[in-house]
């Protein structure tokens, strides 16, 4: 695909979705990110790749490397974790329950 280890698919609409762009564009300093639409272009040729769910309207981080996804709480863990600064912080996402985790980011995530 190209060099980067992730592709990040956020919905173009959604300020909680262009917020993470801008601050994963900020502390992204190894370049590990490639920031996509869902739904458009490079989503439907991932989408070839490994089958997303039909039903998606969250974040979505698709490792080049290991060909699978993260969505909801697991993608921003794996971004946390991706960036230099707030590694630490990604590391306390395994001790919280992802039900837990994922209801804290739909409240968020509600418009």
């Amino acid at each position: 695909m190209n060099q980067d280890k992730y592709i990040l698919f956020v919905d173009g609409i959604c300020n909680l979705c262009n917020n993470l762009v801008r601050f994963v564009f900020k502390f992204d300093n190894n370049n590990n990110f490639l920031f996509a639409p869902l739904f458009g272009k490079k989503y439907q040729e991932t989408n070839k790749i490994i089958k997303f769910p039909k039903e998606l309207d969250t974040v979505i981080v698709y490792s080049v490397e290991e060909n699978k996804y993260f969505i909801k709480s697991e993608a921003i863990k794996i971004i946390l974790l991706e960036l230099s600064y707030f590694k630490i912080l990604g590391y306390f996402f395994f001790f919280i329950p992802i039900k837990f985790r994922d209801f804290l980011y739909d409240f968020k995530a509600k418009p």
